[in-house]
């Protein structure tokens, strides 16, 4: 049975907008070509010092070679003549496509579909065109309407968005600037002061808006000391931020001692904040004949097939997200007459961090336009963008989403399951023994941290 979602009023506690990236022009570095240098062997013979007849004759029959050899001299240079202006009518063709690309990719619909497709945005043309001739093809291949644009909906495409990036939130070096504090009777103490260091950096991409709309991050951070909260630090829709944040409580006075000499007073900073996570995964959808005969005999079907498997990925962040099918398999039979089951697609939200996951505020999933949703038993309903299906024709991708999901805060360690219920029409694979296919979920949750140290007061 799949378990009913229950849904939330919109929750308003954090606005996450769009930024478009700044602009560069691409340059090229170019390489001279080195000319190959030939020598002339000369033969001389030993003997008693006289110069054979033959070797003469030879002299004799090569004289006048200095009007043969300036001819070869003035072949030789109008060849490097030919070389140097062919070289630099490759020069000019190859800038004039970076610059025409860097245009078509940044003020055109269809080039910021093809960009966001690559997982390149103007800013990162520069490193893309000094990589490798390649990457200038597939640009030829897009202005001249040849390239398919659906190649980039792969696991490993769409990796490169989000690999090695060094996203998440992290409160370190939290801590009282005095953790000692002597008292008189009557007296009362300067403010007590917390510090602490907190970084921010906002995954690069989101699936869940426009192009390229880098998500931004909202933290609050508050102190609690001898019942007294105060906020230490509020940032609101930052994509990275990094900085030391000071806390400042009251002074306290000899009572708090309550008679002891000695007291151990706990110093408790929280941090507040939204964040996302995404996650990739590669299915193979099967014949169904082939299937089932696989299954019957027992035999592996990746291996069977020779398919070299996808690993799923997943951006840094405290909450796990899993995406597979039914099984723990990757591979699944695709529907026909004789098959017309629909699958279930399980996304796992799991706690890994120390924190509290607070709240869940939307899932997102991307998956291919072959896919075919069922609404009957679905967690997820069709994601709409202007009252219209939000796909994309780039990527032959549709989205679905699951918003305000009605969960209990979850501990470390614990997990919430949605599904998404799908078909896939075995005449999608037009002939193919197999059909590779590419999901990616987005997630946006609410997360809590804490951070505790002490202060010990004691009697002057």
């Amino acid at each position: 049975m799949v378990r009913q979602i229950r849904k939330l009023p919109a929750e308003s506690r954090f606005n996450i907008s769009a930024e478009d990236i700044k602009n560069v022009i691409p340059e090229v570095a170019i390489a001279d070509a080195v000319a190959n240098k030939t020598k002339k062997k000369r033969s001389n013979n030993s003997g008693d010092g006289q110069v054979s007849k033959k070797a003469k004759e030879k002299r004799s029959n090569n004289s006048g070679d200095g009007q043969v050899s300036k001819k070869a001299k003035e072949k030789r240079s109008n060849n490097s003549g030919d070389g140097q202006v062919s070289k630099r009518k490759r020069i000019r063709t190859t800038i004039v496509t970076l610059i025409i690309g860097f245009i078509f990719t940044t003020f055109t619909p269809g080039g910021q579909a093809f960009s966001a497709a690559l997982g390149i945005s103007g800013t990162q043309l520069k490193d893309v065109f000094q990589k490798d001739t390649a990457e200038i093809n597939i640009v030829k291949q897009a202005l001249t309407g040849q390239y398919d644009f659906s190649q980039t909906w792969r696991s490993d495409t769409q990796k490169t968005k989000y690999e090695g990036k060094d996203v998440g939130v992290v409160l370190t070096n939290v801590r009282p600037i005095k953790d000692i504090i002597s008292i008189s009777p009557g007296e009362t103490t300067d403010d007590i002061v917390i510090v602490g260091s907190l970084k921010i950096v906002s995954v690069p991409v989101t699936i869940r808006d426009a192009k390229d709309a880098k998500p931004n991050v909202t933290a609050l951070v508050t102190s609690i000391f001898d019942n007294e909260t105060e906020i230490c630090a509020t940032i609101l829709q930052t994509k990275e931020y990094s900085n030391r944040f000071t806390c400042e409580h009251s002074g306290i006075t000899h009572d708090i001692l309550k008679g002891k000499t000695t007291v151990s007073k706990e110093v408790k900073v929280t941090l507040d904040y939204s964040f996302e996570t995404l996650s990739g995964k590669t299915l193979y959808a099967i014949k169904n004949d082939e299937y089932s005969r696989l299954i019957l005999d027992d035999i592996d079907i990746l291996q069977h097939f020779e398919i070299k498997q996808r690993r799923s990925w997943q951006t840094t962040s405290p909450v796990g997200l899993g995406i597979g099918l039914s099984g723990e398999s990757d591979t699944f039979p695709a529907n026909s007459n004789d098959n017309t089951v629909a699958h279930f697609l399980g996304i796992t939200i799991e706690n890994k961090g120390s924190g509290t996951l607070t709240a869940i505020k939307s899932i997102t999933l991307e998956v291919p336009t072959d896919l075919i949703y069922v609404k009957d038993g679905n967690d997820f309903s069709v994601k709409l963008k202007n009252n219209l299906r939000d796909c994309s024709s780039a990527t032959n991708t549709c989205k679905y989403e699951l918003k305000d999901l009605d969960v209990e805060p979850l501990e470390p360690g614990f997990k919430e399951n949605v599904f998404f219920k799908f078909k896939f029409p075995e005449d999608k694979l037009e002939g193919k023994e197999f059909e590779e296919l590419f999901l990616l979920a987005d997630v946006e949750f609410y997360y809590t941290q804490d951070k505790f140290s002490s202060i010990t007061i004691k009697e002057r």
